[in-house]
């Protein structure tokens, strides 16, 4: 089962870089997924529009509500991804818990940290209401809502730092099994 999971997230490829750790328990009914995020500052932070005279490109620099929001889209995005790539590949998982963090500056300290922006457990029958032949009508964020979820965002994609779902000890045996980033930046 990891050899498999390990080859399909491998095929996978992100606009920017992605890291994914991942660890199978429960007799493959759950497979539990760490994923790096990618930072904020790696999204394009403009946006070109052709002038009314279609002579001339116009750039500009994007909001930083719209960045936010734009990331937020992302980043609830890969988890949404990785779901569904468990689920096609382990067609004996029931679960995925799937937990999204980013290295930010602890003000207090002056040091970077990684902070858990999301953990979600999604659940294959659940998923599997989805519509898949609508997938440019469904909006990560509102989709990975209706699993049970630990986030604080606000309406404006301002992440605040959670504490992730985290398994019972002992319940995985051995370490996770590390994959290779994958990126096409």
């Amino acid at each position: 089962m990891n050899s498999t999971l390990e080859k399909a997230l491998d095929s996978l490829t992100w606009p920017r870089e992605t890291l994914v750790d991942f660890a199978i328990a429960n007799n493959g009914k759950e497979v539990w997924i760490d994923m790096d995020l990618p930072e904020i500052e790696n999204l394009p932070q403009r946006v070109a529009s052709l002038a009314a005279s279609e002579r001339k490109l116009n750039i500009k620099n994007k909001s930083q509500k719209q960045l936010r929001q734009e990331y937020a889209t992302h980043v609830h995005g890969i988890a949404f991804r990785l779901a569904g790539t468990v689920f096609a590949a382990l067609p004996s998982s029931e679960k995925v818990v799937g937990s999204g963090y980013s290295q930010r500056l602890d003000k207090a300290t002056g040091k970077i940290n990684d902070d858990y922006l999301y953990s979600v457990i999604i659940d294959r029958r659940r998923f599997s209401q989805i519509n898949f032949e609508a997938l440019e009508t469904i909006d990560p964020i509102e989709a990975i809502e209706v699993f049970e979820l630990r986030r604080q965002m606000t309406s404006t994609g301002i992440f605040k730092s959670i504490e992730p779902f985290a398994p019972p000890p002992g319940f995985i045996e051995g370490p996770p099994e590390p994959l290779l980033g994958r990126s096409d930046t």
